[in-house]
C-alpha cells in the first residue's frame, strides 16, 4: 500500500509547530482507500516551541482567515483521543507505517509535509527513527500538473489534515485511472 500524508502547521519552515498529522492508506491503481491515521498536537504547542519549533505570524494570520471548520483543530477538546503529544504521535505514526508495509509516501508536497514531519521526529521524538526513507516520498503536486490530469471538484473542508490526505489520495487515483485509459502504465 501507499500512504498519503498531510500536516497542518503554524509556520511554513521545516521547524514549524505541527497542529495535526493525517494519513490514509490507498492503492493508486484502484479506488480503494484503507485505514487512516489522525493526531492533533495542539495541546502541546508549548512543548514544541520549547524545543525550537516555530510559529510564523503570517501563518497565524492565514489561519485566522480560514472558515470555522478548518479552525476546528484549535477548539478546546481536552478529552479528545486524537489529541496527543509529539512523542506519542511519532510512535503511533511509525507503527501505522510499519504495520501496513507502506512502500511509498505521498504528500502535497514532500518538500513541506515530509520535511516538517522529519524535523518534528528529530526535535520532539528523539530515539524514534523516521518511519520511511527519503526515496519513498512522492509528490502529489507534480502528478497533478501533468497535462492529462482530470480536473476535480474542491473538497468540502480544506485544511483538515485527514480530509486533505484522503482528497489527495483520491486525486492520485483519478490521475492514475486517466493514465490507464490513455493506454499507459504508472
Amino acid at each position: 500500500m501507499d500512504a498519503m500524508i498531510d500536516l497542518e502547521t503554524l509556520d511554513t519552515t521545516p521547524t514549524a509547530v505541527v497542529l495535526s498529522v493525517g494519513a490514509v492508506l490507498f492503492d493508486p491503481f484502484s479506488s480503494a482507500v484503507g485505514p487512516t491515521f489522525y493526531a492533533e498536537l495542539t495541546n502541546h504547542l508549548e512543548q514544541q516551541t520549547a524545543t525550537g519549533r516555530t510559529i510564523g505570524p503570517q501563518t497565524v494570520l492565514w489561519w485566522m482567515s480560514q472558515n470555522t471548520a478548518a479552525r476546528a483543530v484549535f477548539a478546546a477538546r481536552e478529552t479528545d483521543p486524537t489529541r496527543c503529544s509529539p512523542l506519542y504521535m511519532a510512535a503511533s505514526f511509525a507503527d501505522f507505517i510499519k504495520q501496513n508495509d507502506v512502500r511509498r509516501v505521498w504528500a502535497k508536497d514532500p518538500d513541506f509535509d515530509v520535511v516538517i514531519l522529519r524535523s518534528l521526529y528529530e526535535t520532539n521524538a528523539p530515539g524514534f527513527a523516521f518511519p520511511f526513507s527519503h526515496s519513498a516520498s512522492r509528490s502529489v503536486r507534480t502528478v497533478e500538473a501533468m497535462p492529462f490530469a482530470p480536473v476535480r471538484e474542491l473538497k468540502p473542508v480544506a485544511h483538515n489534515a485527514l480530509n486533505d490526505a484522503i482528497d489527495q489520495a483520491r486525486s492520485i487515483q483519478s490521475i492514475f485511472a486517466a493514465l490507464a485509459v490513455r493506454g499507459g502504465t504508472a
